[in-house]
């Protein structure tokens, strides 16, 4: 991801990239704007805005392709109807250069059942045969697999475990949620735990658990309470993020649990997978 703070006059997006010393080709600039992927104070564009002095402009600048064969990602577990894996920041789940892709390169048939935002990394697990992605997504569907976060959050978190609850917005326009603490037209209810493990200087690990899984809901959930994750570029604190030099989002899913009630599925049942945090 490209972040900077425009500092110049008033001009095309492009021309203040090219100034700033980001060399984007023009096909590659159209396919970012195209998907949206260029945010100006916040707001997604698709086109070639022009942009003010003191502007914060972000861009998700698309994985440079490689031949499949030469990428890979970890592997934590597999047999003949999953495969579990730690996914790395800057992949999207499915599409062109997305984890689908690269697990098909390694000659993986994956079927996605379940998502991670693009610059959230961690355990994800994948179906390999039709029958194993009928019973995984009736499991998460079920609120049958847990999953644990690890996060880093700006500041400290009184009391130090707690269940929050709010309601979310999800805006797929500017592909953004807004939270409230009471309930609105079009909100949906959200509900996140949390457990603080270690405080640092000037921040928190915690522990965070989804009892409901809305689209951003963690980063949003923590940002709303005042405790955005670090390196967050949607939700965090600019200055924050800019004087602790995070340059990447902290939070990571880490442990990824099974409760399977029979089926194809049930020698996993109880099972706890985990990743390095």
């Amino acid at each position: 991801m490209i972040e900077y703070k425009h500092q110049k006059q008033s001009m095309k997006l492009s021309k203040s990239l090219a100034l700033y010393g980001y060399d984007i080709s023009y096909n590659n600039l159209m396919k970012i704007f195209r998907k949206k992927d260029v945010l100006v104070n916040g707001i997604r564009f698709n086109k070639d805005i022009e942009v003010n002095e003191n502007d914060i402009i972000r861009v998700y600048v698309p994985i440079v392709s490689q031949s499949a064969k030469s990428k890979t990602i970890p592997v934590i577990y597999q047999d003949s109807n999953i495969i579990i894996i730690d996914k790395p920041a800057g992949l999207e789940t499915e599409g062109d250069n997305s984890v689908i892709s690269i697990l098909q390169g390694m000659g993986y048939n994956a079927i996605a059942v379940h998502r991670l935002d693009r610059n959230t990394q961690g355990i994800m697990v994948f179906a390999l045969n039709e029958l194993a992605e009928t019973e995984l997504n009736t499991a998460f569907s079920d609120k049958r697999v847990q999953k644990i976060y690890r996060a880093e959050v700006l500041g400290f978190l009184n009391p130090p475990q707690n269940i929050l609850t709010a309601y979310l917005f999800k805006d797929s326009e500017k592909s953004q949620v807004y939270i409230s603490k009471t309930p609105q037209k079009g909100y949906l209810p959200i509900k996140t735990g949390y457990k603080v493990i270690k405080e640092k200087e000037l921040t928190s690990l915690i522990d965070v658990y989804l009892y409901t899984g809305r689209t951003h809901q963690i980063r949003a959930h923590m940002a709303f309470i005042g405790h955005p994750i670090i390196g967050d570029g949607k939700y965090g604190d600019y200055q924050a993020n800019k004087e602790l030099k995070a340059k990447t989002q902290k939070l990571k899913a880490y442990s990824l649990s099974f409760d399977f009630k029979g089926g194809v599925l049930s020698y996993l049942d109880k099972k706890t997978f985990l990743t390095k945090v």
